[in-house]
């Protein structure tokens, strides 16, 4: 008798772990498949005649010379439950998304391909598109612990900035570098305005990476240069964010999370907690690859001498407050246990590289249960030489 309970009792445990273990299949099945749905609540427009659908494994991001036999990941690891405030009607425009095994590739992309017939050089090799601006002003807020993070998370006010020109655009971005300064490694994205790259002045999905060289750099705008790996068969680079309208009282803000995945190491752009846009390869930022050093927050412009400092955030300063002035709000970063936390106003500084009459960051630290750690900034520009020394 005693036998045959023991008998049941193994079989009960047996059982007990293979519905256990389907359970969490299913739940892990559930929820990749959830990363694939575009939320409604989030404001994206989508147009069919600027993206092609590429097959997943001959996208342009795979032929980095470094990423030869490199496996896609398609959805990442790591999970985590996040409240989100995001207002607005998700827009898909007439674009329904790719098919499976397809990703959204903007179309811009194929006009400003570079030529990479020689892919066995080495990274060097790769040009830089376009960043290389002669003026690059800067206003974020920066961590300053001596120590690892390995992600940045920020709910960001999409901004309308006002129609820019040729050689100049507008950012709003979180930041996630590493490495010495002559080799410093940097991944980036949030909104951005460019007619360089987009042809128009709307505000869309943007991304940056660079690693940087003593001779020469590496990297690239969104996918003009292999490296980022789109996975998302709907929301990739050059997605439209419907902004705000200056001055009124219902302002749209998206959630951003870059996140390198806890077990392969790969960087992840995600909105909304769980729409994963694709990935950044450890593998082509060496100096990210056990995590970051530095996280920013923050706005950025770009242009060349001959044209002004176009305007950042709104083009009104912090000073402004919230109905006016670009903001981010409920500020985190991963630390180096991949654990969220709420960043410090004490861990915090700002970094400026051009007049505060130009442009601008306010940072109160707590501002309220809505926005927790946040901050307000931007400002109008000016022409080149009223910006004060880079």
């Amino acid at each position: 008798m005693a036998l045959l309970q023991l008998l049941i009792l193994v079989l009960c445990i047996i059982c007990h772990k293979v519905d256990a273990r389907s359970h969490s299949q299913q739940e892990r099945h559930q929820r990749f498949s959830r990363s694939q749905e575009v939320d409604s609540n989030i404001n994206l427009v989508s147009r069919e005649n600027e993206f092609d659908c590429i097959d997943i494994y001959k996208q342009p991001g795979l032929q980095h010379p470094l990423l030869k036999n490199h496996k896609i990941q398609l959805n990442p690891t790591f999970t985590r439950a996040r409240k989100q405030y995001i207002q607005k009607d998700f827009n898909a425009g007439n674009f329904i998304g790719c098919p499976p095994g397809k990703v959204p590739i903007y179309r811009e992309k194929m006009k400003h391909q570079m030529n990479f017939n020689s892919m066995e050089s080495q990274i060097e090799n790769f040009p830089l598109y376009p960043r290389e601006l002669p003026i690059e002003r800067y206003v974020t807020l920066d961590t300053t612990p001596n120590t690892t993070y390995h992600g940045a998370y920020a709910n960001v006010n999409i901004c309308a900035v006002s129609p820019l020109q040729k050689n100049q655009y507008s950012l709003g971005q979180i930041y996630a570098q590493g490495g010495p300064p002559a080799e410093l490694n940097t991944i980036q994205a949030g909104w951005g305005v460019s007619p360089d790259l987009y042809g128009d002045s709307k505000t869309r999905l943007t991304g940056f990476w660079k690693v940087q060289g003593d001779q020469k750099s590496a990297g690239c705008f969104n996918v003009l240069c292999p490296g980022f790996i789109q996975v998302h068969q709907t929301v990739g680079f050059g997605t439209i964010l419907e902004p705000s309208q200056t001055g009124s009282t219902t302002k749209l803000y998206l959630n951003f999370i870059i996140e390198q995945d806890n077990q392969l190491g790969n960087w992840w752009l995600t909105l909304k907690g769980n729409i994963n846009i694709g990935y950044w390869p450890k593998d082509i930022v060496p100096h990210l690859g056990n995590g970051a050093s530095v996280i920013r927050f923050g706005g950025e412009t770009g242009s060349m001498a001959s044209v002004s400092n176009p305007p950042m955030g709104t083009g009104y300063l912090p000073e402004a407050k919230y109905r006016y002035a670009c903001y981010f709000a409920r500020l985190k970063i991963l630390d180096s246990q991949f654990k969220e936390q709420e960043v410090k106003p004490d861990d915090m500084k700002i970094y400026r590289n051009a007049d505060p009459k130009c442009y601008d960051l306010l940072y109160p630290g707590y501002s309220g249960e809505q926005h927790r750690q946040a901050f307000l900034y931007g400002g109008p520009g000016a022409p080149a030489d009223q910006c004060g020394p880079l």
